[in-house]
């Protein structure tokens, strides 16, 4: 595709097999029940996004032990997703010199796996911040059911002079249907929801098959 400029990725369950919330999360002791509880309460409108990154916070909070950026890096445990690391080897020797994460997953995490595989930016809609290296609180930084990830990657593109139609973007959840929708270049998997699936622009089996698209 010759005007396409930027390729965006979501986070869990796209770059990397696991959720990245919940690994954390139970690093700290917070029960997947509890975890799962104030998603769904967030997904219904019972609480606002920064009320549900407070509560986390608070439940971190009560391990100072753990508040460590080094014991938090230390319990970052994800496996990669089959052939993510040949797809971007592919797109940086076909010239796309930018590539991008936007992601609702911590971004620490989102920071971390962006270093790890040569991949320009990254932004999340939450941002984890420390004082002295100690962990202090997580901040909405844009409302992941929204327009939260789609202005993160405008801020992205007005950055690299492009438009959000130059972009495509891959994921496999609701959360990153509103990018779908801003690029009219979605990409998701088979194993995704329908409702995701209806979405998209393409939807591919592998992750290899994103390389035929962007041809």
């Amino acid at each position: 595709m010759q005007d396409i400029k930027l390729v965006s990725f979501d986070l869990d369950g796209t770059i990397i097999t696991n959720n990245s919330w919940v690994e954390l999360n139970t690093a700290f002791g917070i029960d997947p029940e509890i975890d799962w509880g104030l998603y769904d309460d967030f997904i219904a409108g019972k609480i606002t996004y920064q009320e549900w990154l407070d509560t986390l916070s608070n439940l971190w909070k009560a391990h100072p032990e753990k508040l460590t950026r080094e014991y938090i890096l230390s319990h970052m445990r994800y496996d990669f997703r089959p052939h993510i690391h040949e797809v971007i080897e592919s797109l940086h020797a076909r010239g796309y010199k930018t590539m991008a994460i936007i992601s609702g997953a911590p971004d620490i995490v989102a920071d971390d796996v962006a270093s790890k595989l040569g991949i320009h930016y990254a932004r999340s809609t939450n941002i984890a911040t420390f004082k002295d290296g100690v962990f202090d609180s997580f901040v909405d930084n844009g409302d992941e059911t929204r327009d939260g990830k789609p202005n993160l990657l405008q801020e992205i593109c007005t950055i690299e002079n492009i438009t959000l139609q130059q972009c495509v973007h891959i994921g496999d959840s609701m959360t990153d249907v509103p990018l779908f929708d801003a690029t009219g270049n979605g990409i998701t998997f088979s194993s995704s929801k329908q409702s995701v699936r209806d979405r998209a622009r393409w939807v591919i089996d592998d992750l290899l098959e994103m390389l035929d698209i962007l041809e």
